[in-house]
């Protein structure tokens, strides 16, 4: 009996040791839980920042695309210009050497005199023909007048349109240069991101691999447990029987020193009441004895 109750509290110590690694995993899984939805949460941070920032990035891009053709296109328009002025400033300095000095109001005036002149006055034929002649020269003197101011109108425009071009330019430069930090930092604060959601993902990793284990850990002592309580519920049980079965023997022993006595007083002659002689001859008790 002694052997049965030690083994039982050894049994109740390995229970009570079972419970307490078991509470410390429960505690473990709870925290590596918290953990996974911090982590999880922190992911979904860090991946929506990313894409953000990509998002921040591909319009860089497209703006920076956009500026190179821009610029492309500006370049084209002031080679073309310059082309256009080189042309026109060789004509301006053709008809500027062959235009009159005066004006071309002037020259206007002048023609009209002459025109009216020649159809109002009466004139000789050498009057005539003379006014005539500088009819013409004038008419000539006025196409090459108008040919230099047509010439130095255009290129007015032309240098007007080439200074606006590189005005243009200059200030795509500078929105060209001013991106380009920008552009840098994005691309460094995107590399940063990167590495520290490949980090987060690496911690998720491992912690999913601690649940797992802690998981597996607790399957363990819950089948140990229920092990152990089996073994303690077979040995209560074994305990009560054997319990019984010694009060039985004891009954049993006290039964048969009774009726030993009772079987004494009769050899001896001596007076047995009615219950001693049923204790002896009675089959109910013998069956009782079996």
């Amino acid at each position: 009996m002694g052997s049965g109750s030690q083994n039982l509290e050894a049994l109740y110590d390995s229970m009570k040791s079972l419970l307490g690694q078991r509470a410390g995993v429960i505690n473990e899984l709870k925290r590596c839980n918290q953990k996974r939805r911090e982590l999880r949460a922190e992911l979904k941070r860090v991946s929506d920042t990313i894409k953000s920032e990509r998002y921040a990035l591909d319009k860089y891009f497209d703006q920076s695309e956009a500026s190179k053709k821009l610029r492309k296109d500006i370049l084209a328009k002031i080679r073309e210009v310059r082309t256009k002025v080189d042309s026109t400033g060789q004509m301006l300095s053709k008809f500027e050497k062959a235009a009159p000095k005066l004006s071309g109001d002037i020259l206007q005036k002048k023609l009209k005199e002459f025109e009216w002149k020649l159809q109002v006055e009466r004139l000789t034929r050498e009057e005539e023909k003379q006014l005539v002649q500088h009819i013409k020269e004038l008419e000539i003197k006025l196409k090459l007048w108008k040919q230099a101011y047509s010439a130095r109108t255009e290129m007015s425009k032309l240098l007007s349109e080439a200074n606006e071009l590189k005005a243009n330019l200059d200030e795509l430069t500078a929105l060209r240069q001013n991106m380009r930090p920008e552009v840098e930092q994005k691309k460094n604060n995107l590399d940063l991101l990167m590495k520290t959601r490949e980090q987060l993902r690496e911690e998720m990793n491992g912690t999913l691999t601690d649940i797992k284990e802690l998981e597996e850990n607790l399957h363990r002592l819950d089948a140990e447990l229920s092990s152990l309580e089996e073994k303690r519920s077979q040995m209560l049980k074994d305990t009560r029987e054997f319990s019984r079965r010694m009060d039985r023997e004891r009954q049993t022993q006290a039964i048969q020193q009774m009726k030993s006595q009772v079987q004494e007083k009769l050899a001896r002659g001596e007076k047995v009441t009615f219950d001693q002689l049923k204790l002896v001859f009675s089959d109910e008790h013998s069956e009782s004895l079996k």
